[in-house]
């Protein structure tokens, strides 16, 4: 039996959803091979998270994760104890090491888990997956926005990279990143869009048309994901006297009470309603619910949300030169994508679709079954 590891932060527990399309990836490995997949989930050495757990099928083992609060000061002697933190995890569940044939980590920081393993089993490949386009998290803690805290996380992450087999972008424009700034130390890459579970992300045949036109948006409520430009391009129309809207934002996060006051203070209350959060299994029946979903996010590798949004029947609108922007075809983008933070612009788009007599969808130029993607990946694979 050969063994898959998969080194994620992102893996949904009972009471936090984050993480679901790592499921529907692991989910879809697990049907097209035969792999013994077994999960490991890092947390903070003083994390009083401790208790493995299982996930529709999957068992989730955790692992200490020595790295200093707010990724401060990564280091050699830090990634040592995280690496030993795996190999004693790995013996105290009796497998065995030279069993293991790839190690998949979300996100490059996590490669670290796997410098002892590799010295074990010098035979196992390491597959590093990025997942947005801060490589290697220089935007991560309390000394983001100073030059030596950016050189040391650029300089510990190239060091990383000499140990990846595969790197795998969940778009070109995230492998581009990457090249910027370790092209010489990169072995093979890889993209992998995050796709869906077209079994549970599927149109409603039987919808009803809205009394309202239901725009949905989720995102955490930060700078980069824009919600004031969609708030805005709403008040466009508004004055307009186009009073049939309704915006649903789901999401929490830093921006949201700005947000709330600029509705307020424009007198849009009517128009917004905020939903701090939905369970994973309900969001395809929002989906299906919505006759628009936006998000005018500027700085997005990918964005699972318009992907499961467009596989339940669902048009988007995006903004250009994002990760999502690269399947959707050429003469279809200037109906669905926007420049950034412009309001006028996306306002344009949504009253397209509100006066289009059905649902608009773009073309796309791949599948988005995640069957059908992680097939490519397998493939790959094989040739490694």
């Amino acid at each position: 039996m050969r063994v898959y590891l998969v080194i994620t932060p992102f893996f949904p527990e009972h009471g936090n959803f984050r993480g679901p399309y790592i499921l529907d990836q692991v989910r879809a490995l697990k049907k097209k091979t035969n792999f013994e997949i077994i999960i490991f989930k890092p947390v903070s050495f003083l994390s009083k998270k401790t208790l493995d757990y299982e996930y529709e099928g999957f068992k989730v083992y955790r692992i200490k994760d020595y790295t200093t609060p707010s990724f401060i000061y990564p280091n050699k002697y830090t990634d040592f104890l995280s690496s030993k933190s795996l190999i004693e995890k790995l013996k105290k569940l009796n497998i065995n090491i030279n069993d293991i044939a790839f190690c998949h980590c979300h996100v490059n920081e996590n490669v670290k888990f796997t410098l002892l393993l590799k010295r074990y089993n010098p035979n196992v490949k390491i597959i590093s997956q990025h997942h947005g386009f801060d490589i290697f998290g220089k935007d991560n803690g309390v000394f983001s926005n100073t030059q030596w805290h950016n050189k040391l996380c650029v300089s510990y992450g190239r060091s990383l990279c000499r140990y990846v087999d595969l790197h795998i972008g969940v778009s070109y424009k995230t492998l581009q990143f990457l090249k910027e700034e370790a092209n010489d130390v990169v072995k093979d890459s890889y993209v992998l869009y995050n796709g869906v579970d077209v079994n549970i992300f599927k149109p409603n045949i039987n919808k009803t048309q809205n009394k309202f036109f239901i725009i949905g948006c989720i995102a955490n409520f930060w700078p980069l994901k824009d919600h004031l430009t969609l708030i805005k391009a709403i008040e466009i129309l508004y004055k307009k006297n186009i009073t049939n809207i309704k915006v649903l934002f789901i999401g929490s996060g830093e921006t949201m009470p700005f947000c709330k006051q600029y509705i307020g203070e424009h007198k849009l209350t009517h128009l917004f309603e905020f939903i701090n959060e939905m369970m994973h299994e309900n969001l395809p029946s929002f989906y299906q619910s919505l006759d628009l979903f936006v998000l005018p996010s500027y700085y997005e590798a990918f964005g699972c949300v318009y992907a499961e949004a467009y596989s339940c029947g669902v048009p988007f609108i995006a903004v250009k030169n994002q990760g999502i922007s690269e399947i959707i075809s050429e003469e279809c983008k200037e109906d669905f994508l926007i420049d950034k933070g412009d309001e006028k612009m996306l306002s344009n788009l949504i009253l397209k679709q509100m006066n289009s007599k059905s649902s608009y969808l773009p073309k796309l130029t791949i599948d988005l079954n995640i069957n059908s993607l992680i097939q490519g990946l397998i493939n790959k694979l094989n040739n490694l």
